[in-house]
């Protein structure tokens, strides 16, 4: 009875196929990896498609996205450069290249590959939201406002470009359009948190401090460690001159890595008597 066993087994060892994992295997796993945020993993599988095929355009492309994740630019952007030299049409590398250079504040370069991008792909939805974002960053708010409603033109459901158009009439002052823009982001995404600290420190800044609050009690119910809806909420409370809810809320936002403004928690040293 074990000796049939054992030879059945080695049978199926024998005749069982072994199957070679492909770049295009390692590419997906990587891409899984990147959104399950297993981004050393993602860096892993990613790299071995590159092994697997060194020409292999998008492995690169997707690597970059990993390295931007991990604060890592100067990688993100040497991925994207050899994504080019592979492929000089893949408008997708500039994006990418792009951000990595707005994230270190070389704005001009970012717009210049952003505009790059749109050149080779004139519907990337993606291109105009980044290159506003460069353009709002410089101070150029027209310019912003117009790159932001291009990429909503070109795709009516992109949640973070109406963020964006929010953020850049909230710059300029204008509150209404900002606050449209905002809780259209928020019907595209109930889960947006950062468009519901956007529209909820508009509210303060306007004095609305019951919409403000529960903006901010709905961020931080997404997202428990927003550290950015937490100080807002300080501000808010603060306004109110309801200060021990604001200290409180200020030092949560602290045990988060919030950095607060060095002369706001004077101010609320000074009212609450508080230094603990």
């Amino acid at each position: 009875m074990s000796k049939t066993m054992i030879l059945t087994g080695i049978l199926f060892l024998c005749i069982s196929p072994i199957y070679a994992q492909t770049a295009q295997d390692y590419l997906n796993r990587g891409k899984a990896d990147y959104k399950q945020e297993n981004y050393p993993q993602a860096i892993l599988d990613l790299s071995k498609a590159i092994q697997t095929d060194p020409n292999n355009a998008e492995a690169y492309v997707e690597r970059s996205l990993v390295y931007i994740k991990l604060k890592n630019f100067l990688q993100a952007i040497a991925d994207c450069n050899k994504a080019i030299d592979i492929d000089p049409n893949n408008d997708e590398a500039y994006i990418n290249r792009g951000y990595a250079y707005s994230l270190q504040g070389e704005l001009v370069q970012a717009v210049r590959d952003c505009n790059k991008a749109i050149a080779i792909n004139p519907k990337s939805a993606q291109s105009y939201d980044y290159r506003g974002i460069d353009f709002a960053n410089q101070g150029d708010f027209s310019k912003a406002v117009s790159d932001f409603m291009k990429a909503i033109q070109l795709n009516p459901k992109f949640e973070e470009a109406y963020n964006n158009l929010g953020t850049a009439y909230d710059r300029q002052g204008y509150f209404l359009p900002a606050i449209h823009n905002y809780t259209k982001a928020i019907e595209l995404n109930p889960k947006f948190a950062d468009a519901y600290d956007n529209r909820g420190y508009v509210y303060a800044e306007q004095g609305k401090f019951t919409q403000a609050l529960n903006d901010f009690a709905k961020a931080i119910e997404i997202y428990p460690n927003d550290a950015l809806a937490l100080y807002y909420r300080a501000f808010a409370y603060f306004t109110k001159k309801d200060y021990d809810n604001a200290w409180d809320s200020l030092h949560k936002a602290e045990g988060f890595g919030y950095v607060p403004d060095s002369q706001f928690m004077a101010k609320l040293k000074k009212v609450t008597g508080r230094n603990d």
